[in-house]
């Protein structure tokens, strides 16, 4: 079914409002932020960095993500899509789409395991929870999901524009050049789900384990 022209125009223009409000909101959180700490000339700590690592995504996928789909939204197709412009437009795009939600849920998984210790484990907590081992998992995390957003290269494949939702995937593009099924699915198990799935599953029990030692009083 086909989409009217006043219905991509609307969802356009809701795109638009979504990005700036995504790009402004992060870019003022950061300046509230450190303003903040030199106001009051707090120590520069490794819950800090994390929270600006996480604001640091939110961005990423303001500028990008919402903005592109905006443009393509709001442009007509014939005029840009197919394109030297768009092609790139869409890399752009969907390599950001990769790396801003990926390292968002693997900085999530960070800061929930460091919250767990803090409430379940507090005595260990300076022991376990160092400013060394944050900054390592945080470029751990970066440097994954960064792989994982140039991963297509690797095998010769370039982001494709998916109209139908309007962003750009590869993932469609490698499943066409593997012909064994068992392989596919194991492609889509170890890039598609388990990155996503396991520090999800680590949010969820951090935030369990916590709940429940908080209810048991200790």
């Amino acid at each position: 079914m086909a989409i009217s022209p006043a219905a991509n125009y609307t969802m356009g223009v809701l795109m638009v409002v979504v990005s700036v409000v995504a790009v402004t909101g992060t870019v003022r959180a950061l300046i509230l932020f450190f303003r903040m700490k030199y106001v009051h000339k707090r120590r520069f700590s490794h819950i800090s960095f994390l929270f600006i690592n996480l604001i640091v995504t939110d961005f990423l996928c303001g500028l990008f993500n919402s903005s592109f789909m905006a443009l393509n939204l709001l442009t007509p197709e014939k005029s840009f899509n197919g394109t030297a412009t768009f092609a790139l437009f869409c890399n752009v795009n969907g390599m950001a789409d990769v790396l801003a939600p990926q390292a968002s849920v693997l900085l999530n998984a960070i800061m929930s395991y460091g919250r767990y210790i803090a409430v379940c484990k507090s005595l260990r907590y300076h022991s376990l929870v160092t400013t060394k081992k944050i900054y390592i998992a945080v470029c751990v995390a970066w440097s994954y999901s960064v792989y994982l957003a140039v991963l297509p290269y690797m095998w010769d494949v370039t982001y494709t524009y998916f109209s139908s939702i309007s962003l750009c995937s590869w993932y469609n593009a490698i499943i066409t050049k593997v012909n064994s099924r068992p392989l596919q699915a194991f492609l889509f198990i170890a890039i598609i789900s388990l990155p996503s799935l396991v520090p999800a599953t680590v949010v969820m029990v951090c935030c369990t384990l916590i709940i429940t030692t908080l209810v048991s009083g200790g």
